[in-house]
């Protein structure tokens, strides 16, 4: 993935979310993953079915916990 930064002449880069996955093995709260989806938002130019796209189907994350923890050992 390329930011527009990266791009060469106008600045402009297309992404295609419907080749992008981002997965968080260890998710906790989710920081990383709304960072990611942060960053694709204001570094890349969506229509609005990208962005539908990017919003349900783009991002996937899972914890070694099934629940909040006490942040205390047993």
């Amino acid at each position: 993935m390329r930011s527009n930064s990266d791009c060469p002449g106008s600045g402009n880069c297309d992404i295609d979310v419907h080749q992008t996955a981002v997965y968080d093995p260890a998710c906790g709260t989710g920081g990383f993953l709304l960072a990611a989806h942060d960053y694709i938002e204001k570094n890349y130019s969506l229509d609005k079915d990208q962005k539908r796209f990017l919003k349900s189907k783009t991002f996937y994350g899972e914890d070694i916990v099934d629940g909040p923890g006490t942040g205390s050992a047993p």
